[in-house]
């Protein structure tokens, strides 16, 4: 057979063959998906045919059609023209313009070779070919997502044309998908890489990719996988190209990079802006560019901005481009007004939905008629409207006429045509539109002024500037806000805008109607010139609000002229709730897979969907959130109940067990469906799933959800499947109870537990639960039961080779042996459970162990090498999204940070802590952040905050009876009120904490306490009890840690530095400054050295006090620096 033969549905078709119009003549390529074909049609122009392979028909026939559909309606020279779409033996082929030449691809390699002035050249020629090509196929609504030099052919004439619009990409076959992904990824915008939504903006990043290569001969980024250019394309800036060739000018490396940004917001804005600044679009100034990719109505006064065009250029047409409620027809009326005000003549014309086909084109032909007076158009106009069929000389004779008149109208002053809503007019009307703007404004250069608003981009206009209006972000209706109550930036009002841009998705039309609500429901009140919100931004952000009846009647209408396949069709992504991906569709419509591309292509157009694409996947969700309320209300509850069913069975074959997202949407669907069992099980399955990940709060709103259909569940589930549920609802309630400190409950749940891993015969849930049981044992204080529990778990867990549980096992040993006091076994048990670890390995049982040991090693002075186990617990807990155990490393890391001098970072990692320990509603973290929080603040003279964070640390640690946290705030709260001036406050909580460390004192503060009560009563002049205290405990200071020792010798120092006994008071400090720098203490150092300069009249002192203050200040705002001087010299005063 020869080489142009070949095989299509069974039968051989040979050069000569007719394939509908064309005469095929050879083979030209082929790819994984298809045969691309030479053929020519009956005046023998050429035509490149590209026709399904078979085994490409499943995934291919449907897209096939509908990539065609896209493409026939782009006519541009930088585009490639396809001419037909048809069948031969039961394979789809599509015929599109031949082009004889080369691709991009090939012509860059050949770069390299031409003298530097030529590249330049033709890089700029290649760059407007391609910025012309892409601004027209935006324009159309459509995204390339596969523009790479390969898919730009380039004919004879240097001419370039953009093809294969993701028809090959999506089809490749996994087998070449190793190959084809890394070329496509190569050219992949960061968004597009991580899958996230796609605009046009996406292709101008694959642009900027291209220029790259252009200028320098390379692209920006190299990697062997996806995974690596993930990396690059996100976080990698490139390297400028000028760093490979010197001579590249300017202008194309600052578009190269603009286009290059990671984010599509500092990208060009739209492939128009580049040939602005090439100098390719006439009469449009650089600075529109800023305007068009900012303006918001809510943020910028355009109508007086579109006036300024006026006043400033010949002429424009400007294009508003916006949704529904994007506040369009309101600019068109501000710049109406304007005008008005002005005397500038003009007219506004507003079109209709299903109008007269040249509804705009009368009401501007009258308004010509009226200006000029020429009765000849009158006559013209009345003679044509009365006419039933179309009369296409008088129709032309009609126009003409209006065009001359217009003329001599523009010859006088300048006019400006104001139309709302230009996507509902009829091709007559846009045909007038067009001639009225070529012949006058673009080739004789007479003032004409268009001022469109529209749904969606309509390419007219030759030069024209479209003016996309923004969806308001949450920083966007914050700052409105912030106007409107006249406050400054705060938690509470970005709470408040994040609650508004979910309800309103955004929209101006929406926010207005959204903030009249509130108004109305005296939610937010006006308060004399400005207003103020009358409920705290929790209770707006949890209210739940109903849609407000402007919104609802809008979105109604839209729904109530949708048809009966239409409604199907997105009552199907109300239900959902998310996007739907196509296959879905297809499975829960009962529509022929054309008629559903019809119907989805129609719902894209009206703004009612959005489609989103990420390889060969198709997903589509409804374009508002208000529409997904008003549609789930407004349905039958017979049919919600039906359609969340259906939804459920058929996502259940498809959903992976490991995707917490996903078996959460499956549990609402069977929830929602009233399949109990079902729900239960999946909701069960969440729930530990969430908790595994350290997301205590939403595994407990799981929980919530699953509880009430637990009897229907149980009647419904086996028993295994049943106990398995209830096994995995009851870990995360006992989890949950022990987080509050609710110790009595978290047992009895733990007990049931218990009982449901024995049944199940899961002894790994079991050792687990023994491990929490003995946690909760030590917690109620009685240690000796919970070290019982601990080594019969470790025995098991050494009998069956089990490591996680060992080295639990040893990390509550440490725990509970540290807190008896024994902080030799502590460290032994510590290291015994990092033996079982593999260094460098990212895994819970190591970093609960470098939480242990690291602890240990700071209190014992070790704290360099603490400081390092302690980050490295952080990043594996960070990694395994641990959040409980996270917030108590970051609390002790801040700990020893304010030992190190280092306050505000010690400040910057208590308040992540505090943050995560609010999310998952763990109290001992909250307890635990507050008191460093506290501590630091009291260090830097910060007593109001130090105060607020002790009292609520004090609060916590007493609700949920740990003694130990109670005692340590009762201290900080003294020496806050020492420094305040109050020894009698001060007196009554070190008398608190001195009678918790008598039974309680696993960090060794007795000593420390009982010196600072010495002090305390020296200023209330009880000298000889002082002193009494001073002589019982003075030989036990040196008999602790290291980090005590400072703390005990800082006190005794400052008793006799009070007492008189100012040479002792000078030894001591020089014995603690020893111990600080030695240990590599440096806030202790500071606060050590500005005692000793209190004491002592040598200068020197006070030089190195000094010294030491600025070294540890030198980059703090002026004011706090202040503020922490006077508190050091007023404590050592």
């Amino acid at each position: 057979m020869s080489e142009d033969n070949l095989i299509i549905g069974g039968l051989e078709v040979q050069p000569g063959f007719y394939i509908d119009n064309y005469r095929y003549h050879s083979k030209v390529g082929f790819g994984g998906m298809a045969e691309v074909l030479l053929g020519y049609d009956p005046s023998n122009t050429p035509f490149a045919i590209k026709v399904l392979k078979a085994n490409r028909f499943k995934a291919g026939r449907r897209r096939f059609s509908r990539e065609f559909r896209t493409l026939s309606k782009m006519h541009h020279p930088n585009v490639i023209q396809v001419d037909s779409y048809g069948d031969i033996y039961g394979h789809p082929y599509i015929a599109m313009e031949y082009i004889k030449g080369t691709d991009l691809h090939k012509e860059i390699r050949q770069f390299r070779d031409l003298p530097l002035a030529e590249r330049w050249v033709r890089v700029r020629e290649i760059l407007i070919d391609l910025s012309k090509g892409l601004a027209h196929i935006h324009s159309h609504g459509v995204v390339h997502r596969d523009l790479k030099p390969s898919n730009i052919l380039i004919d004879e004439s240097g001419r370039c044309i953009i093809t294969d619009f993701g028809i090959v990409k999506e089809l490749n076959s996994d087998v070449e998908k190793s190959t084809v992904l890394v070329g496509t990824w190569a050219y992949a915008s960061p968004e597009q890489i991580t899958g996230q939504e796609l605009d046009h903006r996406s292709d101008l990043y694959s642009l900027g990719i291209i220029l790259y290569a252009m200028l320098c001969s390379r692209r920006p980024f190299a990697a062997s996988n996806m995974a690596g250019y993930s990396k690059l394309h996100s976080e990698q800036p490139p390297r400028p190209p000028s760093d490979f060739i010197q001579e590249i000018p300017t202008v194309y490396e600052e578009i190269c990079l603009k286009l290059l940004s990671k984010s599509p917001q500092e990208r060009y804005q739209s492939a128009q802006e580049i040939l602005m600044d090439l100098g390719e679009v006439q009469g449009q100034k650089k600075a529109m560019a800023s305007m068009v990719e900012q303006i918001t109505f809510f943020k910028t006064d355009l109508p007086s901005d579109l006036l300024r065009m006026i006043q400033q250029r010949h002429q424009v047409a400007a294009l508003l481009v916006g949704d529904e409620g994007f506040g369009k027809s309101r600019i068109l009326s501000g710049l109406t007004n304007k005008l008005s005000n002005l005397h500038i003549p003009h007219i506004r014309i507003r079109l209709r939905k299903y109008p007269d086909p040249f509804e705009g084109g009368n009401a501007l032909i009258q308004y010509i008629a009226k200006e000029s007076g020429d009765e000849q158009l009158h006559l013209l106009w009345k003679q044509y409207g009365e006419l039933s069929v179309a009369d296409l000389g008088l129709q032309s004779k009609l126009l003409d006429r209006s065009t001359h008149l217009m003329r001599a109208l523009l010859q006088e002053r300048a006019q400006v045509i104001l139309i709302d809503d230009l996507h509902f007019a009829q091709e007559l009307s846009l045909r007038f539109f067009k001639q009225l703007w070529d012949r006058l404004a673009i080739q004789l250069n007479l003032p004409l002024f268009f001022f469109i608003s529209s749904q969606q981009p309509i390419d007219i206009f030759e030069h024209g500037e479209s003016v996309p209006l923004k969806l308001l972000s949450t920083q966007d209706i914050a700052e409105i806000l912030q106007k409107m109550t006249s406050s400054e930036p705060s938690d509470d009002i970005n709470t408040i805008a994040e609650r508004i841009h979910s309800e309103t998705d955004g929209v101006p039309l929406f926010l207005n109607a959204f903030i009249q609500q509130l108004l109305e429901e005296r939610v937010l009140q006006k308060n004399g010139l400005h207003y103020a919100f009358r409920k705290s931004a929790h209770d707006i952000a949890t209210q739940k609000f109903n849609i407000p009846p402007s919104i609802r009647d809008l979105v109604l209408n839209r729904i109530n002229a949708l048809s009966e396949t239409e409604r199907e069709l997105v009552q199907w992504l109300s239900i959902s709730d998310r996007e739907l991906h196509l296959d879905t569709l297809i499975n829960l419509v009962n529509l022929d897979d054309e008629v559903l591309f019809d119907t989805l292509d129609e719902l894209i157009q009206r703004r009612m969907i959005l489609e989103r694409k990420a390889g060969i996947d198709e997903f589509f969700s409804l374009r508002r959130r208000n529409y997904v309320s008003v549609l789930y209300e407004t349905m039958q509850p017979e049919l919600r109940i039906q359609m969340h069913k259906s939804l459920a069975e058929h996502l259940e074959t498809a959903t992976s067990l490991h995707n917490i997202k996903a078996i959460q949407h499956l549990s609402h669907h069977f929830r929602c469906g009233q399949v109990s069992g079902k729900a239960y099980q999946y909701l069960s399955l969440a729930a530990l799933r969430l908790w595994e990940r350290g997301l205590l709060q939403s595994a407990m709103e799981n929980v919530q959800h699953a509880h009430p259909l637990t009897k229907l569940a149980k009647k419904e589930l086996s028993e295994d499947s049943f106990s398995k549920s209830r096994l995995q609802l009851l870990q995360v309630r006992s989890a949950m109870s022990r987080n509050q400190g609710e110790w009595k409950e978290a047992l009895k749940h733990l007990k049931t537990q218990l009982r449901y891993a024995k049944s199940l015969k899961d002894w790994r849930v079991r050792l687990r639960t023994h491990l929490s049981i003995g946690g909760i044992h030590t917690r109620l204080g009685d240690t000796d039961k919970g070290i019982q529990f601990f080594e019969e778990v470790l025995q098991d867990s050494e009998h069956r080779g089990y490591l996680p549980t060992q080295i639990e096992a040893h990390y509550q040993l440490c725990a509970t042996h540290w807190l008896r006091g024994n902080l030799k076994q502590a460290l032994q048990n510590a290291k015994n459970g990092l033996a079982l670890t593999i260094e460098g390995e990212q895994t819970l049982p190591r970093a609960k162990i470098l939480l242990s040991i690291s602890s240990l090693q700071a209190h014992l002075g070790q704290i360099t090498t603490s400081c390092t186990q302690m980050e490295e617990a952080i990043s594996i807990l960070k990694v395994l999204r641990q959040k409980e155990l996270l917030c108590i490393v970051l609390s002790n890391l801040a700990e020893v940070q304010i030992w190190r001098g280092m306050w505000l970072e010690s400040t910057q990692n208590a308040q992540e802590g505090l943050q995560l320990s609010r999310e998952n509603l763990y109290q001992i973290g909250q307890a635990q952040a507050r008191l460093i929080l506290a501590q630091s603040a009291f260090e830097r003279g910060l007593y109001s905050k130090a105060t607020h964070h002790a009292k609520e640390a004090l609060r916590i640690s007493v609700d949920i009876k740990i003694p130990a946290l109670e005692a340590k705030t009762s201290f900080i709260l003294a020496k806050i009120q020492l420094g305040l001036d109050n020894p009698k406050a001060a007196l009554s909580f070190l008398k608190t904490a001195r009678k918790i460390l008598q039974e309680n004192d696993p960090e060794q503060y007795k000593i420390s306490v009982h010196l600072a009560m010495a002090l305390t009563l020296f200023q209330l002049k009880r000298y000889e009890t002082g002193h009494t205290i001073i002589k019982s405990i003075e030989p036990y200071i040196y008999k602790v840690p290291i980090a005590r020792q400072l703390t005990n010798l800082y006190w005794l120092a400052r008793c006799r530095q009070f007492s008189g006994e100012t040479p002792k008071a000078i030894e001591t400090t020089h014995k603690a400054i020893h111990l600080s720098k030695q240990f590599d203490m440096l806030g202790w150092s500071v606060k050590l050295h500005s005692l000793l300069s209190s004491l002592s009249d040598d200068p020197k002192h006070h030089e190195s006090w000094r010294q030491i203050f600025n070294q540890r200040t030198q980059e703090w705002p002026e004011t706090e620096r202040l503020l922490m001087l006077d508190h050091l010299q007023f404590m050592h005063d």
